[in-house]
């Protein structure tokens, strides 16, 4: 056995034939080098019996497996330990693989020998009005700062990737995922596999699909889960980009709060916002003109949204860690990337 794929999933039944079917690609009808290992979260919405209505008549080897715990963390732990190949492939629910995907990385691991883990370019795709915006807000550089799988154009050395191809040994040498945390647990284990000498490359010709929210409602929640969870990792597990937000703020507000206790620098905290609220809506300008659809002058809103709600919750997060000894986990959904 060669390739393990490992989906975790809970209450995924309208994404995960798309993602099992997207996976098949990658492989001929008769190829015995691959296994599937579906990890369900004990799914309220019968995504179980969806996959495995789906599979039982396939040839490949296939198998699902529980996941009492219901988090990503304990998921992965639970496939990575099932899994019989040599290298790991782990795929999002939300995720459509471009057919190549799997073949390209294993061939880049193989010609690579330093690289550790590869992935691919990411598409945001959605349906509906805001969906479709929503997309183009996580897919610009002033929504999400420098993700390199979302905005990055060139094949090189990354801190991070998602869908990721890793070599399994790399866990015998790093350990699992951290089941501690809720979200960032990729941050936090690619941390780990770079303080253990090992690289990440991302690699354009691997092409992905990630199905996003598709309402500001939806997409204000998961911005603020992922800040609100941020500060249990380490400072070390931390890039610069995932705290800007926070930072440019609580920024903000200081300048603003000095100001009025000095007097001096007056209508400084106002041309910050401004400027920052012209960037914003000159980016969904900008998006707007390249899609020749009004539509997506809207994209600053949503923008603006990510970055109040990220914020917010990372902020909400540090006071919590930071007050109480003992946290209560608020009602969480999954996030596939970081």
């Amino acid at each position: 056995m060669k390739i393990s794929i490992i989906i975790v999933v809970r209450n995924g039944r309208f994404t995960i034939l798309n993602c099992i079917k997207s996976i098949e690609s990658q492989f001929q009808e008769k190829d015995n080098t691959w296994e599937l290992i579906i990890i369900d979260g004990l799914s309220e919405d019968h995504t179980k019996d969806v996959a495995t209505n789906y599979l039982k008549e396939k040839k490949y080897s296939w198998v699902i497996l529980d996941n009492p715990k219901k988090n990503l963390a304990p998921g992965w732990n639970i496939g990575i330990k099932a899994a019989k190949g040599t290298y790991v492939v782990r795929p999002d629910v939300h995720s459509i693989l471009h057919k190549g995907y799997v073949e390209y990385g294993i061939q880049l691991l193989e010609q690579k020998n330093d690289v550790s883990v590869v992935g691919g370019a990411i598409k945001t795709k959605a349906s509906g009005f805001w969906g479709e915006i929503i997309a183009q807000a996580l897919s610009s550089k002033v929504g999400v700062g420098g993700s390199p799988f979302r905005t990055q154009t060139k094949d090189g050395r990354v801190d991070t990737v998602a869908y990721g191809i890793y070599r399994k040994e790399i866990f015998d040498r790093v350990g699992f995922f951290n089941e501690t945390l809720v979200r960032h647990q990729d941050n936090h284990m690619h941390d780990q596999i770079q303080k253990a000498g090992g690289t990440f490359y991302l690699y354009n010709k691997m092409k992905a699909d990630y199905l996003c929210r598709n309402s500001c409602k939806k997409v204000a929640k998961q911005m603020f889960q992922n800040g609100y969870y941020l500060p249990r990792l380490s400072l070390t597990s931390l890039k610069f980009r995932h705290v800007i937000p926070l930072v440019f703020f609580m920024g903000l507000l200081l300048i603003w709060l000095m100001t009025e206790i000095i007097r001096i620098g007056q209508f400084l905290p106002e041309l910050i916002l401004g400027s920052y609220l012209t960037i914003i809506a000159l980016s969904g300008m900008q998006i707007s003109i390249e899609k020749k659809n009004i539509k997506y002058i809207f994209t600053g809103i949503i923008i603006l949204i990510m970055h109040l709600s990220y914020a917010a919750g990372m902020l909400a997060g540090t006071v919590y860690n930071l007050m109480c000894k003992k946290i209560t986990e608020p009602k969480k959904e999954y996030s596939g990337l970081n």
